[in-house]
């Protein structure tokens, strides 16, 4: 205590604590745990009050991440951070001693005693403000995660675009045999990513809470797992050929897609490494690397196309079959390339991924395929549920698929934004957890659904507003631009309810929690709207069929179910004790 007159004593709260989670430097500064101390000497008047003391406390700590982030971040955040520090400091809110490395680095400022010591009074209003700024870090950070994983997935749909249009250019033939097959692996891809995700929460877990002794262990068991799953992907895709004539596939370009697909088998066991090394980086707040190799990796695909597929450089010409055999060539790059950078960066010092003493732990294995298996058959629902409209759609003639085609394609590149944010808001979840900080653990729910909620507002009405002119990117023809632009009206609509479902999953990624979002999904998707969307577009049961826009507004009632439930899952784990919520469906080992 600070004496004084009666009416101007201040008392001084000190909170002590490390200071990793304001970092937002990038490298070392995302894992390296530095020893705080913060002093906020306030009125007494003031801290006699229950919550103004916890407010205090509050603030103690998000100035300590201020002046953390000041000394590392770089020009465009520590302008508007060093204004907001220096008008506290000015108005006497602070004093801040903090010590890293044993090189002392001190910031100090007068504390103010002439006015303001009632309660409700200016000061006041400033501590608000600045425990408003832990939010303002939160959202910072995870924009930092997300950000670059957007442009990662940008990158991996352009190779899609690149192999589609280079294999047109040999014939017909090709480009239907590489869409039949792009039709068969990316599904199966998709639900390999969804198993392997399963270690980005529980290391994230084991991160927040400095566990950093089980991280190598439990990435092992993520390798292990992705090897594992990665040869059965091979199998299945070079199993394919009885399947393809079952599916009746046209017996002209039945070799091209078994070739294409044999190609492309060799690839998947690096694609699965590739996707267990990005789970181990996401969780250690690490994503620029995600971004540059996947930028790395298109700029090897394009000339990988056109030396197998032309037939340059001595090579023959394989026309379809050579773009398989180029994306298996990507695949194992990538994988390679993150493993290096992993081996060798220093922001994995503290937790760094190493073969040389090898684990496997059968437990921590089972544990991570449970939690693993209902996001990838969550994912698989949704996905399969397109196809299905598709099928369903094409007896209404090509103009109607075409049409419901663009549209398609257009939102589930805008569906990327939100899918990023919500991989951000896994890992944020996650080390809250670790820390069992309940705080923060409804900080980062709250930040990531007010972003996801804004991104789908914003999405929606850039639908709404542009849909007359999008369908000019993909055609000329008036008919299915006509269509196109009615359907993306619907697109528009279930933005938001599409944002915030995939957010929500996102958070209860963050808490192990996937078997009962699973089943949500599967009611949502299924029950909902598959039905609604197939009574709507052909039948006369509620009303004149409506075609492909019967469908859509099923979509619309799936996703917006999807949300609801999730929404009430998710806000149901918020209100249990983090203890208990620490506790849900882990494994003893993991």
């Amino acid at each position: 205590m600070i004496a004084g007159g009666a009416e101007h004593r201040f008392e001084s709260l000190r909170a002590h604590f490390h200071a990793q989670e304001f970092g937002l430097g990038g490298g070392v500064a995302a894992v390296r745990r530095v020893p705080v101390t913060v002093v906020v000497q306030a009125p007494a008047a003031l801290t006699g009050h229950a919550p103004v003391r916890h407010l205090v406390q509050g603030t103690a700590e998000v100035i300590a991440g201020i002046a953390d982030t000041r000394r590392r971040a770089g020009p465009r955040v520590t302008g508007p951070i060093n204004r907001l520090v220096e008008a506290a400091f000015q108005h006497g809110l602070v004093a801040v001693e903090k010590s890293i490395a044993k090189q002392p680095f001190q910031v100090r400022g007068a504390v103010h005693r002439g006015r303001g010591l009632r309660y409700g009074s200016r000061p006041v209003l400033r501590l608000l403000l600045f425990a408003m700024s832990a939010h303002r870090l939160e959202y910072l950070a995870q924009l930092r995660i997300a950000l670059p994983i957007l442009g990662g997935q940008l990158a991996q749909t352009a190779n899609g675009f690149v192999d589609t249009m280079m294999a047109g250019r040999v014939g017909a033939e090709d480009l239907a045999a590489v869409a039949v097959g792009a039709s068969i692996w990316v599904p199966l891809f998709l639900f390999m990513t969804g198993v392997l995700m399963s270690a980005t929460p529980i290391l994230s877990r084991h991160l927040g809470g400095e566990a950093y002794h089980r991280v190598n262990p439990l990435a092992q068991q993520g390798l292990w797992l992705a090897l594992g799953l990665g040869l059965f992907s091979a199998v299945v895709l070079r199993s394919m050929a009885p399947v393809l004539a079952l599916m009746d596939v046209d017996p002209a370009i039945r070799p091209l897609v078994a070739g294409y697909l044999d190609a492309l088998s060799w690839g998947m066991p690096g694609a699965a490494v590739l996707l267990a090394l990005r789970s181990y980086t996401e969780a250690m707040n690490h994503t620029r690397p995600v971004l540059w190799i996947s930028v790395i990796g298109l700029a090897i695909n394009i000339p990988a196309n056109y030396v197998l597929i032309y037939g340059k450089l001595g090579f023959p010409a394989m026309g379809g079959v050579g773009c398989g055999y180029a994306t298996s060539l990507v695949m194992w790059c990538m994988a390679l390339m993150m493993s290096a950078y992993i081996r060798r960066h220093p922001a994995y010092q503290p937790a760094r991924l190493t073969l040389r003493q090898r684990h496997l732990e059968l437990a921590s294995l089972g544990y991570m395929l449970r939690l693993g298996l209902p996001v990838g058959l969550s994912i698989f629902f949704e996905v399969s549920i397109f196809a299905v409209i598709a099928l369903l759609i094409s007896r209404l003639g090509p103009e109607i698929v075409a049409g419901h085609q663009i549209a398609l394609n257009f939102t589930s590149l805008i569906f990327m934004i939100p899918l990023s944010f919500a991989l951000a808001a896994t890992v944020r979840v996650g080390h809250a957890r670790g820390r069992n900080d309940v705080a923060g653990l409804s900080r980062a729910v709250r930040c990531s659904l007010a972003m996801t909620g804004g991104i789908g507002v914003l999405a929606g009405l850039a639908l709404i507003v542009s849909r007359p002119w999008i369908p000019h990117i993909y055609t000329d023809n008036a008919e299915v631009i006509a269509l196109a632009a009615h359907l993306l009206l619907f697109a528009g609509l279930y933005q938001v309810s599409d944002a915030l479902q995939v957010c929500a999953n996102g958070c209860l990624r963050g808490f192990e929690d996937t078997a009962w979002p699973m089943l949500m999904t599967l009611v949502a998707y299924w029950g909902v709207g598959l039905p609604v969307g197939y009574v709507l577009g052909l039948t006369d049961l509620w009303r004149p069929a409506m075609g492909p826009a019967g469908f859509w507004i099923g979509l619309v009632s799936g996703l917006t179910a999807a949300a609801v439930l999730l929404g009430i899952r998710l806000r149901w784990r918020l209100r249990q004790p983090l203890a208990a919520t620490a506790g849900v469906d882990r494994a003893p080992v993991a």
